[in-house]
């Protein structure tokens, strides 16, 4: 009997068309930081969780010492040393709301109205810039999933796959991004969400 299954190609470790991603790099020796960029692996990171939280100052904080915890969830330094982040959903754990996770990893404080919210900013020097923040969720994930010659960014020749916001997310206080909604959703130039009259 012919074999009916398609040929596949089994990539190996060092294979060119591999493209490795590491979620949760929460704890990242500053020594490997450049290795994200130098391997081209992708860090996948849950951005909720870069906040003060029960989880981070009380389930980890303590038990690094001062020059760990420096370094927890530094989606800035593997992107000032050229590697890339993507956005991870850390979906059910996390609920999928990749406006609140912006902002987080923006500001790195915990939401207003959280008990938490009194700790300030955890490492700010781990916040992402806005733009390197909507590449994350847009673009890289694009590329981690090998879609970026299709979807990820608005180009010739993608599909046209788009959402029109209720705000500039480039220009609101940073604080504000946590509450932006989606007027419509355009996937492959239809509109699936929303309506095209938004006067």
């Amino acid at each position: 009997m012919e074999n009916i299954l398609p040929r596949r190609t089994v990539l190996t470790a060092g294979h060119s068309a591999v493209r490795p991603a590491i979620a949760h790099a929460e704890l990242v020796d500053p020594a490997d930081v450049p290795r994200f960029a130098k391997l081209n692996v992708t860090a996948a990171m849950g951005f909720h969780w870069a906040k003060p939280a029960p989880d981070s100052v009380e389930s980890v904080k303590p038990y690094l010492g001062a020059r760990r915890w420096a370094n927890y969830e530094p989606e800035g330094d593997i992107v000032r040393a050229g590697g890339r982040v993507s956005l991870g959903s850390d979906w059910p754990v996390d609920p999928l709301d990749e406006w609140t996770a912006i902002k987080t990893v923006l500001t790195r404080t915990a939401a207003p109205d959280s008990t938490y919210a009194k700790e300030g900013a955890m490492t700010p020097h781990q916040r992402l810039t806005r733009a390197a923040a909507i590449r994350a969720v847009t673009y890289n994930g694009a590329y981690q999933l090998r879609q970026e010659a299709y979807t990820g960014s608005l180009e010739a020749g993608k599909f046209a796959d788009l959402i029109v916001l209720d705000r500039n997310v480039m220009k609101v206080p940073a604080e504000q991004i946590a509450q932006t909604k989606v007027l419509l959703t355009m996937v492959g130039g239809k509109i699936v969400y929303g309506t095209a009259d938004l006067g």
